[in-house]
């Protein structure tokens, strides 16, 4: 825990310490801001990294969001993004095992990163279906345009 402590006061963000194993941090995009959440499992050797969404979808927007988070997760490599169906929460996850190693800050950047550009690439697109009615094809196909 102390060595993720580190590595984000490193970067200038003091992270709060929810317990023994969890820590939350802002995040700031260029389209909003973030909370980060850090969960370490130190007896299965995991830390996993979630950069969640401002915004709960309203309960009837959630299957046009699921579609949308369908179409991104389709496309990504590394994570995946979330919904939870009760509350309308969504949120980017992405997990590392470190068995046999220690953290290191390169490990701790490799899961905070991808994160933070997919949520940057995607919050956007999951704002305008969740609360502009967007279609999830459009939204999507707006997300992938060059910049």
């Amino acid at each position: 825990m102390q060595r993720l402590k580190d590595y984000f006061l490193g970067l200038g963000v003091t992270p709060v310490e929810v317990n023994e194993r969890t820590l939350t941090l802002p995040i700031e995009l260029s389209t909003g801001i973030l909370q980060g959440i850090i969960s370490l499992s130190p007896d299965q050797n995991i830390v996993v990294f979630y950069a969640a969404s401002p915004v709960r979808v309203p309960e009837e927007r959630r299957l046009a969001v699921a579609e949308y988070i369908t179409r991104v997760n389709y496309e990504v490599s590394i994570g995946a993004l979330e919904m939870d169906f009760n509350d309308g929460e969504v949120r980017y996850r992405v997990g590392l095992d470190y068995e046999d190693t220690p953290l290191s800050p390169i490990q701790i950047k490799n899961l905070v990163q991808p994160a933070i550009h997919l949520m940057d690439r995607y919050l956007p697109g999951l704002l305008k279906v969740a609360l502009d009615a967007q279609e999830p094809a459009e939204a999507i196909r707006k997300a992938n345009l060059p910049n």
